[in-house]
């Protein structure tokens, strides 16, 4: 390889390293490129995938900040990566290399459509999930692992396959997601490297190449990334604020019952159901102290007879009910004007399956907070001593 192609193959490695840590998708530019300076296609499979790996990890790390609070989800999820990238890898070095010439053409018309579809699909399947897992569960484990068997046996656009998978199953913000992606990307590249280096011929001018521009790609994308905004509070849905599978009393339960279930969970506000477990009304803080004449914690001045009447005769009718999919910024004026403290939220099929309350609003208000001055603290630069 002369200079001037090992110069282009680290100009493409910058862009592949960029464009795989802001979405994935780097192989289509890095690949091609080898092939086209003469390297064998497997060999050049084999070498973008160890080059990549320095890349991958300048991206995930750049994406630190984000990935605060994510080691359980990627403990599980990575093994799912780990699993795949040898399955992936084995196929590559143990079929006929005439094989992959075929099939490579496939996948990369495969991966140049993702690209070109994955926010329009990645949008209809999110506005159509069910409550998601906080790991995203099983089929999310199994996508996971499918995009690590892709990615270890070729890998261009696996980084699409993640974060179009992570937020379909994940109820989790932008950045997060494209943190979590970066490491299950950098798992499966290390996992198919390490297989390569020890079982495979690599060409180490090409890998070095490309790993010398993905390690300045990587952390320019990141940095580029990470300056992407998040939702504005406008686009923010329910369901991502809300509370889920609330507490909840049955009508015909003793008021007295309903006070404890509020004091030991220390609830402000309790939705009521019936004998169908259907939603009926709602039941406050405001509305105990207000039957029982004095603070309901305080037991010992409370008229018996009022703890033993039934929570139907004093739960609150639904004001408002919202659905998963309202805008949270829709909602804001009911608790700012009406008084309002909690809204009970139904799916389409009018099953309860969260409330939203103010709390949870200030709650989420805080988070997004905290995470945004993370992210600036992380790019600031230390003070001299």
């Amino acid at each position: 390889m002369t200079g001037w192609e090992l110069a282009v193959v680290v100009g493409v490695g910058v862009i592949a390293g960029a464009i795989n840590a802001v979405v994935g998708s780097g192989s289509l530019i890095t690949f091609p490129t080898l092939v086209a300076l003469g390297v064998d296609p497997v060999v050049a499979n084999v070498s973008n995938t160890v080059g990549l790996v320095p890349g991958s990890f300048s991206a995930a790390y750049g994406y630190r900040a984000e990935l605060r609070g994510q080691r359980d989800r990627l403990l599980r999820l990575g093994a799912a990566s780990t699993i795949g990238a040898l399955i992936g890898g084995v196929l590559l070095l143990f079929l006929d290399p005439s094989v992959f010439e075929v099939v490579v053409v496939a996948l990369i018309a495969i991966a140049c459509v993702l690209v070109m579809v994955q926010p329009r699909l990645n949008t209809w399947m999110a506005a159509r999930r069910d409550m998601p897992h906080p790991h995203g569960g099983p089929v999310l484990w199994l996508g996971v692992l499918g995009a690590g068997v892709y990615g270890g046996y070729f890998g261009a656009a696996q980084g699409v396959l993640l974060i179009g998978l992570l937020g379909i199953f994940l109820d989790d913000g932008l950045q997060r997601i494209n943190a979590a992606k970066n490491v299950l990307a950098l798992t499966v590249n290390a996992v198919a490297a390490l297989l390569f280096v020890i079982v495979a011929d690599v060409d180490w001018q090409a890998a070095a190449g490309v790993a010398l521009g993905a390690i300045i790609g990587g952390w320019l994308g990141a940095r580029l990334g990470r300056r992407i905004p998040a939702p504005a509070i406008g686009d923010v849905e329910v369901k991502h604020v809300m509370t889920r599978n609330p507490v909840t009393v049955d009508e015909d339960d003793d008021v007295g019952d309903a006070a404890g279930t509020m004091l030991e969970g220390n609830f402000r506000h309790l939705p009521v159901i019936n004998a169908d477990r259907r939603l009926v009304g709602m039941l406050s803080e405001r509305d105990l102290r207000s039957h029982m004449g004095t603070d309901f914690r305080d037991w010992s001045e409370i008229d018996s007879e009022r703890l033993l009447e039934p929570v139907s005769n004093i739960m609150a009718q639904v004001p408002v009910v919202v659905r998963p999919h309202n805008r949270l910024v829709d909602l804001l004026d009911i608790f700012a004007d009406e008084g309002v403290g909690a809204l009970p939220v139904l799916d389409d099929e009018d099953r309860l399956v969260g409330i939203l309350s103010y709390v949870d609003v200030l709650v989420w208000l805080r988070d997004v907070s905290r995470l945004e001055s993370r992210s600036v603290d992380t790019e600031a630069p230390s003070a001299s001593p």
